[in-house]
């Protein structure tokens, strides 16, 4: 086999890597719009969603947080359990919340909460 060969070989490779790629992005969109009045309930407004199409293609979600009681937090947990992307972002979202209490900075306050919806969400706190 020719370099050009297995240029082709390789290009042919990320192609269907891309393509399963999406379509595991649209399956994880799917359960993550399926999850969003629970979210919402446990006090998570979506105020941005953010898809990197890429090999692994990423989603990003934006939210912004009202103050709701556990109990709240609590019932949505209970509800969103059989949607795994869901719950994995209320999760990491609660866990987001809880920590914002222990990290204060003067003069500046949390306003965002960025998830990465990945195999491990991974959360950004943004402040301003």
């Amino acid at each position: 086999m020719g370099l050009f060969d297995k240029i082709k070989d390789t290009g042919g490779k990320l192609s269907s890597l891309k393509d399963a790629g999406i379509e595991k992005v649209k399956s994880t969109l799917k359960d993550f719009e399926n999850a969003l009045p629970i979210i919402k309930k446990a006090g998570y407004n979506l105020n941005e969603l953010n898809i990197a199409v890429g090999v692994p293609p990423s989603i990003t979600a934006t939210f912004n947080i009202k103050n709701v009681s556990d109990d709240e937090h609590k019932a949505a947990i209970d509800e969103i359990d059989s949607n795994k992307v869901g719950k994995a972002v209320l999760n990491a979202l609660i866990s987001a919340t809880k920590m914002k209490e222990k990290l204060e900075i003067r003069s500046m306050t949390m306003n965002e909460i960025h998830v990465e919806i990945g195999l491990i969400p991974k959360v950004n706190l943004v402040y301003s």
